[in-house]
């Protein structure tokens, strides 16, 4: 690894968690959000999407906060590399 890398590794670490928190934030929100848009409140079929993205999304967080407890600074971005690619399928799984 290049020594950039390792010279900021804990501050790409609490990057990455930032990023994930950020799409817990936003598929929790995302339902709050089709209901203020279309002034109904959306079906269990359009939000079920978002909900199982969002706890997707909160189980790699969890992780990557105990592997921040643990100073396991480089799992942290494979973890967030894992979450996303597990939005990504559950978003592909859900499409209309």
């Amino acid at each position: 690894m290049s020594s950039f890398f390792r010279r900021h590794e804990k501050a790409l670490a609490i990057g990455s968690i930032i990023c994930i928190f950020l799409g817990v934030i936003r598929c929790i929100g995302e339902p709050f959000r089709l209901y203020h848009s279309f002034h109904t409140p959306p079906t269990w079929n359009e939000t079920w999407p978002y909900l199982l993205g969002g706890a997707v999304a909160a189980c790699g967080l969890f992780v990557q906060t105990l592997l921040l407890l643990g100073q396991k600074y480089r799992w942290i971005g494979i973890v967030a590399i894992v979450t996303v690619a597990g939005m990504i399928v559950v978003k592909t799984m859900y499409l209309d």
